[in-house]
């Protein structure tokens, strides 16, 4: 009994560590959340698919930052603006939000503005920041 309590305890420790929590992120900046950035992230709590936003896993991976973006839950012209072109354009510096900072155990974490190489998944695009 006491082996089945200690492997249970790893397993728990070992999916504390290795999943990532899931985001909603929503493309665009200002006020209308227009342009080529990213306007938010936020939790996910419900979601359902918007045309600005998506679902993301964010961690990190060899010391960078790496979004990455659920196919599924990307619109058709999400898709055409931010990924089809096989790079991610930032056209201005982003913080990332205090939740997600926490979870990277991360501090004021600035992703700077420019052009990162899309990696196409089965299922996902991969950003490293």
């Amino acid at each position: 009994m006491k082996l089945l309590f200690f492997y249970v305890q790893l397993l728990i420790i070992f999916f504390q560590t290795t999943v990532s929590p899931i985001y909603i992120l929503t493309f665009g900046k200002g006020e209308n959340c227009a342009g080529y950035n990213i306007c938010n992230i936020s939790e996910d709590i419900s979601f359902e698919k918007e045309e600005n936003q998506a679902r993301v896993s964010i961690r990190l991976r060899d010391g960078r930052i790496e979004f990455e973006f659920f196919k599924n839950s990307i619109s058709d012209k999400a898709f055409l603006k931010f990924f089809s072109t096989g790079f991610f354009v930032l056209d201005t510096d982003y913080t990332l939000p205090y939740v997600v900072s926490k979870a990277l155990s991360l501090k004021n974490k600035v992703i700077k503005a420019g052009k990162y190489k899309v990696i196409a998944t089965s299922d996902t695009y991969v950003l490293s920041f």
